[in-house]
């Protein structure tokens, strides 16, 4: 099987190395850098591990937003190839069997299903691969857990381009600040009909790295005034353009962006 894995960062080698720490050959990964730079070009072309890497800045949107995250999800969207997207944030390694897990995964479960995996985090001081939800009560010992929540954050996910699709991609309203986007996809994915599922099998280590400070809460806002809307059943993202539509144009450029 193969995947299409779609990083949004601004950060650089320093953090991306622990994306090939677990690889998977058959997949592409692609990272979209809003601070596009030369010297980490240089370091994902040098990278061994998958199919091909791409490496591009953010399609941009007409607004001037505080900063680029749901905008560079939305572009490397537009630059997959594959039938499943894996989303993970720039400061994941995956567990060795991450893949094969992932696999099984698609293939055990219906197309409208969103895996979320389980993360343990450095800054925690927790150790790499451990069940720590089962530890804290989440879902009791059973490995999978129906979320009905949009509020529960995750930093890496496995799911169906066609999700993406309906909804059309990440809401880039929520540039205009930290925090919110994962919460409003969730919940526009829950209410177009898809079910999130908690496999704590699928694991990743969270790396430490520098947080973002929220300094002003405009996503927090959005998301009070446009909830109700979601609930009432209008799950497609504020966005100035359609999702389907612009990956037409990015495929056909794509090869430019191919670094290995």
């Amino acid at each position: 099987m193969q995947f299409s894995i779609i990083v949004a960062t601004n950060r650089g080698p320093e953090l991306l190395k622990y994306l090939f720490v677990s690889t998977h050959p058959e997949s592409e990964l692609i990272v979209v850098d809003s601070h596009y730079k030369e010297k980490t070009r240089d370091f994902l072309s040098r990278q061994e591990g998958y199919r091909q890497i791409v490496y591009a800045p953010p399609e941009r949107s007409p607004f001037r937003w505080h900063r680029d995250f749901s905008q560079s999800l939305n572009t490397a969207l537009c630059l997959a190839e594959h039938e499943y997207i894996v989303r993970a944030d720039d400061y994941i390694e995956f567990k060795e069997d991450f893949f094969d897990v992932a696999e099984t995964d698609v293939k055990s479960y219906p197309e409208k299903t969103l895996i979320i995996g389980q993360k343990a985090q450095e800054y925690n001081k927790e150790e790499k691969f451990i069940d720590y939800m089962s530890q804290k009560g989440i879902g009791g010992e059973f490995r999978y857990v129906n979320i009905e929540n949009p509020a529960f954050t995750f930093s890496f996910g496995v799911a169906p381009l066609r999700l993406y699709l309906d909804i059309n991609g990440y809401d880039e309203r929520y540039d205009s600040g930290w925090g919110f986007e994962d919460r409003d996809f969730l919940h526009r994915a829950l209410k177009a009909g898809y079910v999130a599922m908690l496999d704590k099998l699928l694991m990743g280590y969270g790396h430490a790295h520098k947080p973002a400070w929220e300094t002003i809460s405009m996503p927090h806002i959005i998301y009070e005034v446009t909830k109700t809307e979601i609930e009432g059943g209008k799950v497609w993202a504020y966005n100035p353009y359609k999702l389907k539509d612009r990956r037409e144009q990015k495929l056909q450029e794509k090869e430019k962006w191919i670094v290995r």
